[in-house]
């Protein structure tokens, strides 16, 4: 079953398995980041946010990713998928 989630303070929200624990009740996590654990598994949600990019938002995710690979030195990479999913903004925007 899943569980809606707020993120950062509200203004975004996301449906998570309800078997995922929050990072922050147990560690300290950075303030552009939002982390879930597994308690099964070695598994990690992680929600990030990331700066800005002026490029179309269905090249956004590539731009970024291609930026990881290359900061932590990838021999390798290749992004399988992609979507751009529907958005729903908070009230308090």
């Amino acid at each position: 079953m899943n569980v809606t989630h707020k993120l950062y303070g509200g203004y975004m929200s996301i449906s998570i398995p309800n078997t995922l624990l929050d990072a922050s009740q147990i560690r300290q996590i950075p303030d552009n980041q939002e982390v879930f654990l597994n308690p099964e598994n070695d598994e990690s949600l992680i929600v990030e946010i990331l700066e800005y990019q002026d490029v179309p938002n269905s090249e956004a995710l590539r731009v970024h990713f291609d930026n990881l690979a290359e900061e932590n030195d990838a021999k390798l990479h290749k992004l399988l998928l992609s979507e751009i999913s529907s958005v729903e903004l908070s009230e308090s925007l």
